[in-house]
C-alpha cells in the first residue's frame, strides 16, 4: 500500500476530529459531577430534555389519547356519549372544543412560566430550577392519569405540565458552558432535543393501542419520565451550574517585570500593541454564582477589611475579591465590575435585546400561522408531508448550530429569515412541487427557532443575567405568538372567508420587516462584542499569571512557575496561600 493511501484515512479522521468541540479552553476541563466526561454529561442532558421538556408539542397523538380516555365526554348528551365510546372520536362539539383548548392553556402557561424559570436560574441555580420543573411535570402527569367523571383534574394537570416545560429545559442549557467555543452547536443540540420531545406522545399512543389503560400510560410515563429525570437532575446537574465562558479572562503575556505592572479598572481606548506571545487563561468566577465569602488573606490588610462581606451585593463581593488579589506584587484583573455586573434593566432596555425579542415574536407568529393555515394553501400531497417538517428540521439545526461557532449569529439569523421569506413566497404559488419546496424552507426556518435567540443572547450579553434574558424573551415571544390564533380564526376564516392569500402577503411583509431589525443588530452586536472583548483582555507578565499569590512581603519581581485556573470557588484557598 502506498504511503499516500495509508495516510488518507488518518487525514479524514483528523478532519473529523477538527469538527469536534475544542478542549483547549480551561472551561472544557472544569470539574463535572462524579468526574464524568463532558460528552457523557451531554448525553444525560439530552436524554432529560428529550424525555420531559415540550412533550405536549406532539398534540396530535396526545389529543387522540385524551379522546380515547373519555376526556370531557361528560359535556356530551347520552346519545353522543354512546357514539363517541363506539367510534373513539369526538362526537360532541363541546368535547372537541375543550380538549383543543387544553393545548392553548398548556402553551400559555409554558411561556408565562419561562420568565420565572429564567429568574430562578440566575438566583437559585439550574439544579433547583430543574428539580422544580420535573416536580411540576410529575404532579401534572399523575393528576392527568387520575381524572374521572368525579375528579375532573384535566385542566390543572395541563397547567402543571405547561409550567414544567421550560423549568425542565432552560436549566439544561448550562451544559454549553463545558464546551467553550462550541456553545452554538451545543445549544442547537439541546434545542433539537426539545423539539424531538414531541415524539413522546406518539410512543404513549402506541402503548395505549397495545391495550394499556389511560391511567397506566400516564402513571407509567410519570415514573419513567419526570420521576426518572428528577433523579438524574439531582445527581448530574450542579447546584450552581458550570463556569460560563465569559468568566474567563484572557491574559496576554509580556516580558515586563511584575512590579512595574499597573492595571486600571477601566481600559483606555488607546491600547498598547500586544506582542504575539502565548496567552494564559485566568478565570475569575463571579461571587454571584460562587456564593462563598472571601476570607481575609495575608496578602494585604485591605483584603481583611473587605473580605467578610456576606451581605453585600454580587458586584461588591466580586470587587473585594479582585481588590484583595491586586494588593500583592502579583496583579490580576478581570472584567470591570460596572460593565459586567450592570443591572438587568440596562441589558433589557437596549436596542439589541428589544430587537431580538421582536424578531422572536415575528418568527413565532410566522411559524404558528403557517402550521395552522397549511391545509388552505398547500396541495393535499404537499400537506401530507408537513408532518415531516419538524423531524427533518433536526439536520439543518445541527449544521446551522455548528456554523454559529465560526460565524457571528446575526448573519445566520439573516439566512434563517430568508428561508422564512422563501417559504411564504412559495406558499403563494400553486402546485405540489412548489409546496414541497415551501415545506423544505419551512423546516430550515423552524430548525433554530429558539436556539438562535439563545445563541444571540449568549454572544452579545454577559452571563450575569443570561437566565432572565432568555426566559423573558421566550415568555414574550411565546405569549404573543398566540395572536396567530386570531390571524387564522378571526381574520382568515371569518373576515376573508377562508382566503389565506391576504394574510400570507401580510406575513411575508412582516418577515421582510425583520431585515430592518437584523441589519442594525448586526452592527450593534459587533460593536458590543468588541467592547466586551477589550474590557476582558489586558497586558500582564507571564510570570505573574498565576493564581498562587505570594505574601505581601515577597520581593519583586515574582516568578510564578505554575499556572492554574482561578475561580470564585478557589479564591479563599488562593489568598490563604
Amino acid at each position: 500500500m502506498s504511503p499516500s493511501r495509508a495516510s488518507a484515512p488518518t487525514s479524514v479522521m483528523d478532519r473529523l476530529r477538527a469538527l469536534l468541540p475544542s478542549s483547549d479552553h480551561p472551561g472544557a476541563s472544569q470539574p463535572t459531577p462524579f468526574g464524568l466526561s463532558r460528552y457523557s454529561l451531554l448525553l444525560i442532558y439530552v436524554f432529560i430534555t428529550l424525555s420531559t421538556s415540550c412533550v405536549y408539542f406532539g398534540w396530535g397523538p396526545l389529543s387522540i389519547i385524551l379522546f380515547n380516555s373519555g376526556a370531557y365526554l361528560w359535556l356530551c348528551n347520552e346519545d353522543e356519549q354512546e357514539l363517541a365510546k363506539a367510534a373513539r372520536q369526538p362526537f360532541c362539539v363541546a368535547q372537541d372544543t375543550n380538549v383543543q383548548t387544553l393545548f392553548t392553556v398548556c402553551y400559555a402557561t409554558h411561556f408565562i412560566v419561562s420568565g420565572a424559570a429564567g429568574v430562578l436560574i440566575d438566583t437559585a441555580g439550574p439544579k433547583v430550577t430543574a428539580i422544580l420543573g420535573q416536580t411540576l411535570n410529575l404532579c401534572g402527569w399523575f393528576i392527568l392519569g387520575g381524572f374521572t367523571d368525579s375528579f375532573r383534574g384535566i385542566l390543572p394537570a395541563f397547567v402543571l405540565i405547561g409550567a414544567g416545560a421550560d423549568m425542565c429545559f432552560l436549566p439544561m442549557l448550562c451544559i454549553s458552558n463545558v464546551f467553550p467555543g462550541s456553545s452554538g452547536f451545543i445549544l442547537t443540540v439541546m434545542g433539537a432535543s426539545c423539539s424531538l420531545s414531541s415524539v413522546v406522545p406518539m410512543v404513549l399512543r402506541t402503548i395505549q393501542i397495545r391495550g394499556f389503560s389511560f391511567r397506566a400510560v400516564c402513571w407509567g410515563y410519570a415514573l419513567l419520565g419526570p420521576a426518572g429525570c428528577l433523579v438524574l437532575v439531582c445527581l448530574f446537574v450542579p447546584l450552581e451550574g458550570f463556569i460560563e465562558e465569559d468568566r474567563y479572562v484572557l491574559v496576554k503575556s509580556t516580558e515586563t517585570q511584575c512590579s512595574s505592572i499597573q492595571l486600571p479598572n477601566r481600559l483606555s481606548k488607546k491600547r498598547s500593541p500586544q506582542p504575539p506571545q502565548a496567552a494564559t487563561a485566568v478565570a475569575i468566577r463571579s461571587m454571584a454564582t460562587a456564593r462563598t465569602e472571601i476570607e481575609p488573606g495575608p496578602s494585604s490588610q485591605g483584603a481583611a477589611a473587605t473580605g467578610n462581606s456576606g451581605g453585600s451585593t454580587a458586584p461588591e463581593r466580586h470587587a473585594s475579591a479582585v481588590a484583595a488579589l491586586r494588593q500583592g506584587p502579583v496583579a490580576v484583573s478581570t472584567v470591570t465590575d460596572d460593565d459586567f455586573f450592570q443591572p438587568f434593566v440596562k441589558d433589557a432596555c437596549t436596542f439589541l435585546y428589544v430587537g431580538v425579542c421582536i424578531y422572536f415574536i415575528i418568527c413565532s407568529v410566522a411559524m404558528n400561522y403557517y402550521q395552522k393555515a397549511a391545509s388552505k394553501f398547500l396541495s393535499p400531497e404537499a400537506f401530507s408531508g408537513l408532518g415531516a417538517a419538524s423531524p427533518l428540521s433536526t439536520f439543518p439545526c445541527l449544521i446551522i448550530g455548528r456554523v454559529t461557532d465560526y460565524v457571528p449569529i446575526v448573519p445566520v439569523m439573516l439566512f434563517v429569515n430568508s428561508t422564512g421569506v422563501l417559504c411564504y413566497v412559495l406558499a403563494l404559488a400553486d402546485g405540489p412541487i412548489v409546496g414541497y419546496a415551501s415545506i423544505t424552507f419551512f423546516s430550515i426556518y423552524i430548525s433554530v427557532f429558539t436556539s438562535q435567540v439563545y445563541i444571540f443572547i449568549k454572544e452579545v450579553f454577559t452571563s450575569v443575567h443570561y437566565g432572565k434574558l432568555i426566559g423573558i424573551a421566550s415568555m414574550v415571544g411565546g405569549l404573543l405568538s398566540l395572536t396567530s390564533n386570531w390571524l387564522y380564526n378571526g381574520l382568515t376564516m371569518r373576515h376573508f372567508g377562508g382566503d389565506v392569500v391576504p394574510v400570507l402577503w401580510g406575513m411575508f411583509a412582516v418577515i421582510c420587516f425583520a431585515y430592518l431589525l437584523l441589519i442594525p443588530m448586526f452592527f450593534g452586536a459587533r460593536k458590543k462584542q468588541r467592547l466586551l472583548k477589550e474590557q476582558k483582555v489586558f497586558l500582564i507578565p507571564a510570570e505573574c499569571a498565576s493564581s498562587r499569590l505570594p505574601p505581601a512581603s515577597a520581593p519583586a519581581p515574582v516568578v510564578c512557575h505554575q499556572q492554574e485556573l482561578l475561580s470564585g470557588r478557589s479564591l479563599e484557598s488562593s489568598q490563604a496561600n
